[in-house]
């Protein structure tokens, strides 16, 4: 299987979607959702990117992001199909 099909699955399975729901455009509203959540906001500094432990979320929050993609998918498939803009 190819590298993006293989990828499209992990993230359909993740989110509870199909793979064929994984498009371009859907990655691209999903992202805009992911950065403006103040869960993803990321630690720039060096020391961030030099301590793998300054990057792990706790169980909880590894939860609650979970839901929040879920959610976030089912709000992107029922706007449906928009420009990358």
């Amino acid at each position: 299987m190819p590298l993006l099909e293989t990828l499209n699955e992990l993230i359909a399975r993740d989110l509870g979607v199909q793979p064929e729901d994984v498009t371009s455009e859907f990655i691209h509203e999903m992202r805009k959702r992911m950065e403006k959540d103040p869960l993803f906001q990321i630690d720039r500094s060096s020391e961030f990117f030099s301590d793998p432990a300054l990057r792990q979320l706790t169980f909880e929050e590894e939860l609650l992001w979970r839901a929040k993609c879920r959610a976030w998918a089912c709000e992107v498939l029922a706007q449906g199909v928009t420009s990358c803009s």
